[in-house]
């Protein structure tokens, strides 16, 4: 009878573990953009993170409203196709500088202005002014840079460290995001394009928002420093920085600016074509 019982019991205990188990990986919340949407175009030579993080990102785009974004990837060797080698030209040309229609452009290493984030957002911003559609819906959020008001388009920007909610609404919108990235014990930053988010909800119920608290949280994003698959990390909020251990050093880096940039919502693109082209933020859902 003992013998009995105890098996019994143990069983009930082994069934409510296997529940359990259950339970927690069936609250994981994923948004995940395609990946193979994206370009894999690598930080070579060394140096021009930022220039390969956009142009994957602008591939994502590309391949995600091609209607929209067609020429934001130009033909630059006029063969019909635009493809890994137009990437790499674009890749290059972003970072050291290009000619469009009379203007010149510097590139995002070509400025020199000393603020590394000024000068990717604004060359960045160039870029699609002169490729892309008139419409692009850009945003962003960078750390203690408030108003950024002597910034090209500097006015969609928020003064903050880019924030999981942020992060969250811009990939449930399908839009990309660069992130720019630094060591926490300082040094160098870099650049990286973020594919995907997710956490585990493990609220009873679960309520579907990210309790830095008491969930994990994790975050997949392509680096142009190895292109061959996804990186993963778990992302921890430490203050109000978003932090993670960089695949490449195995140290503490934190978000310090995220850029977006997508088409707006079918019902404003319909105003948009009838009201002019402009080039403006989306307005954050609350």
């Amino acid at each position: 009878m003992k013998t009995t019982l105890r098996t019994s019991l143990c069983t009930i205990g082994f069934l409510a573990i296997l529940v359990l188990v259950g339970r927690v990986q069936a609250d994981w919340i994923t948004l995940q953009n395609p990946v193979d949407s994206y370009g894999k175009v690598s930080n070579t030579p060394a140096g021009i993170c930022a220039a390969a993080a956009t142009i994957n990102s602008f591939v994502y785009l590309r391949t995600q409203y091609p209607t929209a974004f067609q020429g934001l990837l130009p033909d630059w060797d006029g063969d019909g196709d635009v493809d890994n080698d137009d990437y790499v030209t674009s890749r290059d040309k972003i970072a050291n500088g290009w000619t469009h229609d009379g203007s010149v452009r510097k590139g995002i290493y070509g400025i020199g202005s000393g603020m590394p984030d000024k000068d990717w957002w604004e060359t960045k911003v160039y870029w699609i002014e002169d490729f892309g559609p008139g419409f692009t819906v850009l945003d962003g959020q960078v750390y203690n840079r408030p108003g950024c008001t002597d910034w090209h388009r500097g006015n969609v920007l928020e003064n903050t460290y880019p924030q999981w909610a942020f992060l969250w609404n811009e990939l449930e919108h399908k839009e990309d995001i660069e992130l720019g990235i630094y060591p926490k014990t300082g040094g160098a930053g870099h650049a990286i394009t973020l594919t995907s988010l997710k956490f585990n909800d493990l609220g009873s119920p679960g309520n579907g928002r990210w309790d830095p608290a008491t969930e994990e949280a994790k975050i997949d994003y392509l680096d142009p420093n190895d292109t061959s698959q996804v990186k993963w990390a778990t992302v921890s909020l430490t203050g109000s920085r978003l932090e993670f251990e960089w695949w490449q050093d195995s140290q503490t880096w934190y978000i310090d600016h995220a850029w977006t940039e997508s088409i707006p919502e079918p019902a404003t693109l319909g105003l948009l074509a009838l009201g002019g082209f402009i080039l403006a933020r989306r307005r954050r859902a609350a």
